[in-house]
């Protein structure tokens, strides 16, 4: 198998030729498309329950070449949704969650190389956290340094490679749900203060906030509005997805591990790679045959 050259500085050097699995043999079905869903992706040997190393997104880039998959952006999808041109065959959508540093550092010069379409999901909360600060995940204080800066986003913007949704403003965490005291994700959650629990119309005016707060974050620091809600933990219903709808929006990323066609763009499924997931475990799973069905969660969600 042919491995692009990666010369750039700062790349990894491997092999020629890597022992990789047979073809994936998917079959979508007509104008059918996959997404993947990545998050950190770091140095070899890293140990996070969701990272991915360096090498081996090289090693999943490369076999997606090989076995023909075809890496598309949000304009093929809109204009296969509108009906002016068609997906190819085994089209794959890459996306990456969370706005982690090594996205700007690591990925963007990867998918430079492959010349590969991202989506990237910005928390604009977590973005706007002032140098030295840090940020709350899932209980966990971050430091900001962890996160692009909107610098490296605009020059990853630049590119023409490079899009960003948004992950919401401060939806990416858990709200009481219960009495009980039980958490829940944000975005679809009625809260509950203990006694009594969200209207509908307090839990819309809220969702619509926030949502209409990151979109003008993201006009102010990259010049354009997200046409993608990337929904926290993949969690959503169908009047979040009106709201963003409203918001200019038209595109909402899940996890829901199965292929989605354009006429679905408002619920876009994707299978999630974490734990430095093997090459054979991405080619299982892009066939299809019995999807990896577990959520990215961040939270105590009891």
């Amino acid at each position: 198998m042919r491995i692009l050259p990666l010369t750039r500085r700062g790349m990894l050097s491997l092999p020629a030729a890597l022992a990789l699995p047979r073809g994936t043999a998917a079959q979508l079905g007509p104008g059918r498309f996959a997404a993947i869903a990545y998050h950190e992706v770091g140095a070899d040997g890293r140990d996070r329950h969701y990272s991915i190393s360096e090498s081996m997104l090289v090693q999943h880039l490369s076999f997606l070449r090989q076995d023909g998959w075809h890496f598309v952006g949000i304009d093929a999808l809109l204009a296969a949704r509108n009906g002016r041109r068609p997906l190819p065959d085994k089209a794959l959508l890459l996306s990456f969650d969370d706005g982690y540093e090594d996205y700007a550092t690591r990925v963007f010069p990867l998918l430079r190389a492959f010349d590969a379409p991202g989506v990237f999901a910005l928390v604009t909360s977590w973005m706007e956290t002032p140098a030295g600060g840090t940020f709350d995940y899932g209980g966990t204080p971050m430091p900001r340094r962890s996160l692009m800066s909107w610098a490296q986003a605009r020059q990853m913007q630049a590119s023409g490679l490079c899009e960003f949704a948004s992950h919401s403003h401060d939806l990416h965490r858990g709200v009481p749900a219960n009495p009980q005291g039980n958490v829940q994700p944000a975005a679809v959650t009625r809260i509950c203060d203990g006694a009594r629990y969200e209207t509908d119309v307090a839990w819309q005016r809220r969702i619509e906030t926030d949502l209409g707060r990151a979109s003008g974050i993201m006009a102010r620091e990259l010049g354009r509005r997200p046409r993608c809600i990337v929904w926290p933990y993949g969690r959503y219903n169908m009047e979040a997805v009106g709201i963003a709808r409203r918001l200019d929006m038209p595109v909402a990323m899940t996890l829901d591990p199965e292929p989605t066609g354009p006429g679905e763009l408002d619920r876009v499924g994707r299978l999630l790679a974490m734990s430095d997931p093997a090459v054979r475990d991405i080619a299982r799973a892009l066939r299809f045959d019995g999807a990896m069905r577990e959520r990215v969660l961040h939270v105590d969600l009891d």
